[in-house]
């Protein structure tokens, strides 16, 4: 009877702990519980450097400038999706474009992705602050 009792607890709480892995992982589910795949925002600064549609930039804190071949740009936008679905976006759509992840580091309510592409360098900083989620796009 303990055995069974032990057993019992143990598929349930694998059960619960399954139903919740997005959920814990930061992802936004939808009403299926699937995790939600955020859209690529029209209005972009540059053609390969996608942007979650929702976000809108942070027009006070943001430049970038455009040459020939030479591009640098920062840019900041600011939207409600999750941390982690920001991530997951960027960590889909940066390859579509030839950009090649480089590294991945940060820990709390901030990460950046760092991505190459020829000879330029794009590093994406995604941070929550007071119910928002903030995008820094570094381009060199």
């Amino acid at each position: 009877m303990l055995f069974k009792s032990g057993l019992l607890m143990i598929c349930l709480y694998l059960m619960v702990g399954c139903s919740n892995h997005e959920k814990s992982l930061g992802r936004t589910l939808d009403d299926t519980g699937l995790p939600i795949v955020l859209e690529t925002n029209t209005n972009l600064q540059f053609n390969d450097i996608p942007i979650p549609k929702g976000f809108a930039l942070l027009v006070k804190e943001s430049y970038s400038h455009e040459a020939n071949s030479f591009r640098i740009a920062h840019l900041r936008y600011e939207g409600k999706a999750s941390m982690e679905d920001s991530l997951a976006f960027f960590k889909e759509q940066m390859p579509v474009s030839n950009w090649k992840i480089v590294s991945i580091m940060g820990f709390g309510n901030s990460k950046t992705i760092d991505f190459e592409k020829e000879s330029e360098k794009c590093s994406i900083t995604v941070k929550t602050e007071d119910n928002s989620t903030f995008i820094t796009i570094r381009l060199r």
